[in-house]
């Protein structure tokens, strides 16, 4: 039962109409009509003078008691309780569930991810190949000689200013024309 069938029921047990419960309380009967259709609810000020009329309790006018009983008989502490529970039962779930997808994101994003239309074990495999498998150094050498032209000429400078010879024209310092 809800507030609108308790006010209906208490006026209709006083025997008072719509008209003489609405000048009791100060409103119109209109007023009266939309709290009993259930468009509206009383405020809290009317409700306090709704029991003053009917020198009835808020609770009981609202429909609220110690126990409320449910659908099914069980009173609100023994629902709350199960629900306790329910969620006790589900936190274990919750938590595997959290552990499977952290497990499995990586492997979600290690199949989605392309680089250069490669797929990611490819790209991983030449990064590891590079950086750990294989020498930095490169294998192969190659032989500069235009390197060891330069350094001739400096050790042909630095002997010629040791001994302070006077520079002569040697072939490998000829600048081109």
């Amino acid at each position: 039962m809800n507030v609108r069938e308790r006010l209906i029921m208490l006026r209709d047990n006083t025997k008072l109409s719509q008209q003489e419960f609405a000048d009791r309380l100060g409103v119109t009967r209109q007023t009266v009509s939309r709290w009993e259709s259930g468009r509206s609810t009383p405020s809290l000020n009317q409700l306090a003078a709704i029991c003053n009329v009917f020198d009835a309790d808020a609770n009981e006018i609202l429909g609220c008691t110690e126990k409320q009983s449910g659908t099914d008989g069980q009173n609100v502490e023994e629902k709350t309780e199960e629900k306790r529970t329910g969620r006790r039962r589900m936190l274990p779930a919750i938590i595997a569930i959290a552990v499977l997808l952290a497990a499995a994101l990586p492997f979600f994003f290690f199949a989605m991810y392309e680089k250069n239309g490669q797929p990611l074990e490819k790209v991983l495999k030449h990064y590891i190949n590079t950086k750990y498998r294989r020498p930095k150094i490169r294998p192969y050498v190659t032989n500069n000689m235009y390197a060891a032209i330069e350094k001739q000429i400096l050790l042909e400078q630095e002997v010629d200013r040791i001994a302070g010879r006077k520079k002569e024209n040697h072939p490998a310092e000829r600048k081109a024309l």
